[in-house]
């Protein structure tokens, strides 16, 4: 496998940059698609993918089989990623493909509803709530410090996203 300095692979740095066809020759060709970066990070192809908001280069990767529950340094798996940038159309992938706003928590017990409230991102928080619509557990889960989503959209300023959430 050909790593750069940074410890990245090619596929690493085509995700990066959201080239969805370049992802999938590279692929095509044996392309690691879980390859881990050799730097703390310890982020796979697919965090790449999702920080880059490129829907079309994860569900490329999602096709040849990436591992949705892989989390980087911090504990932060894809989802969350996706609920940080508040794009519903990879965070909806990524649901589609086994990624759990429940049980899938940061190294701070954040789940990703926690991470798009304290963004304001109200169609991801949308989403999310939309996908448990039976369950208030995931409104109601506290992260390391105590707080609800609700509570963190609160104390980020984000009154609407509080609203949504019933506080």
């Amino acid at each position: 496998m050909a790593l750069d300095k940074y410890g990245l692979t090619p596929l690493h740095w085509t995700c990066d940059r959201g080239e969805a066809a370049a992802a999938r020759l590279l692929l095509q060709h044996g392309a690691d698609v879980n390859a881990v970066e050799k730097r703390m990070f310890k982020r796979r192809p697919l965090h790449f993918a999702v920080l880059a908001s490129s829907q079309a280069t994860v569900l490329e990767l999602l096709a040849y089989h990436a591992d949705v529950l892989v989390v980087d340094y911090r504990g932060w798996a894809p989802i969350h990623g996706a609920a940080y940038s508040g794009d519903v159309g990879v965070l909806t992938a990524l649901l589609d493909a086994g990624a759990s706003a429940t049980t899938q928590l940061t190294r701070r017990r954040e789940t990703a509803l926690h991470i798009a409230a304290s963004r304001g991102n109200v169609e991801a928080v949308r989403l999310l709530v939309k996908r448990h619509p039976d369950d208030r557990s995931l409104v109601e889960m506290k992260d390391d410090e105590g707080f609800t989503a609700s509570h963190v959209a609160v104390r980020n300023g984000f009154e609407a996203v509080a609203c949504l959430l019933g506080m």
